[in-house]
């Protein structure tokens, strides 16, 4: 793998444990939907590249902690002067790309169309959906997580929707 193929997503600190467990401090390219995989490559000092298997990827603000499952691998980034986790772009695009096919669709809450999803953003803690509004054209942000979307439905061209009515009263 070529290095410059590859979107550095976050920095390792040195605090390694036995078990494999890691912290970094991630940067502007992470995205949350890159919790749902588990394989990385490893950056060590610029030179030399690692593919990884990672589990247990959890995020607390801005540090990600996850759990290594190569021990030479983490022998190695003891030794080294920096290193960073990061994703080839194939994958990042593949996996950043379905924020884009949400723009567009209808936004349904309590059975009725209100809205139009206009724009999807990563605030580092989950993706939002801004929602130009039906009635008054005023924008909304949701927050894409169960207690407010329900589902996704493409085929539908909907995103449906629940407990929003605070947003909507801001």
């Amino acid at each position: 793998m070529d290095k410059h193929n590859l979107i550095k997503i976050g920095r390792f600190g040195y605090n390694f444990k036995i078990d494999g467990t890691f912290e970094l401090r991630v940067n502007s390219y992470f995205q949350t939907c890159f919790l749902s995989i588990n394989e990385f490559f490893i950056v060590i000092d610029d030179e030399k590249i690692r593919f990884v298997v990672i589990d247990n990827l959890t995020l607390k603000g801005n540090r990600l902690t996850g759990r290594l499952h190569d021990p030479g691998v983490i022998t190695e980034l003891k030794k080294g002067e920096r290193a960073w986790l990061a994703i080839d772009s194939e994958t990042y695009d593949s996996l950043t790309s379905f924020q884009e096919e949400l723009i567009g669709l209808d936004l349904i809450y309590q059975d009725k169309k209100i809205g139009i999803v206009t724009d999807v953003f990563d605030n580092r803690a989950q993706d939002v959906l801004v929602v130009t509004l039906d009635d008054d054209e005023k924008s909304i942000m949701i927050p894409d997580v169960a207690e407010y979307v329900v589902s996704k439905d493409y085929d539908l061209n909907r995103v449906i929707v629940k407990n929003i009515q605070g947003l909507i009263d801001l």
